[in-house]
């Protein structure tokens, strides 16, 4: 029964090495996967300023007592890229 395990996991093994190179027999790690950069990337993120908030010595907004959650800070700027390091 062992035996028959260990043959049936290398076989499976192979097949997978098989279906992994042929799924990336043509990829190319340098091409990213995102439109041309003359088109527009939106990027969103968020961050939280209650460390620097002692530091500057400024408070953040006042809560919102019924959800305990204070207004959100957003800023737009479209002249970011979208850069990877590979």
């Amino acid at each position: 029964m062992l035996n028959a395990v260990l043959t049936f996991s290398a076989t499976c093994s192979k097949n997978e090495d098989k279906i992994i190179a042929d799924i990336f027999k043509n990829y190319n790690r340098y091409v990213l996967p995102f439109p041309p950069n003359n088109r527009s990337v939106l990027v969103e993120f968020g961050m939280s300023l209650v460390l620097i908030v002692n530091v500057v010595g400024e408070k953040l907004p006042k809560a919102d007592k019924a959800t305990n959650a204070t207004k959100p800070l957003s800023s737009s700027d479209f002249s970011l890229y979208l850069t990877t390091a590979i």
